[in-house]
């Protein structure tokens, strides 16, 4: 899907879920970081409540994506 359409939120947001959920916290928090680019209020509302996150919720840089904060540049 990223291929066809590299602007669609949700094919960032669905990577993000596959990536937290094989252990790839830095790809995960990548696709994440451009959904909410592309589509702010819905892929932050869908990551705060999604269970494949959960490997990578307490990271300081994905609170931040949720909660709309600017990157730390962490």
């Amino acid at each position: 899907m990223l291929e066809q359409h590299p602007d669609a939120w949700q094919g960032h947001f669905n990577a993000a879920c596959l990536e937290a959920r094989v252990g790839d916290k830095e790809r995960a928090l990548e696709h994440l970081e451009r959904a909410v680019e592309l589509e702010p209020e819905k892929a932050r509302e869908f990551a705060g409540t999604d269970s494949d996150f959960n490997s990578i919720r307490d990271d300081a840089r994905f609170s931040a994506l949720v909660a709309g904060e600017p990157d730390s540049g962490g």
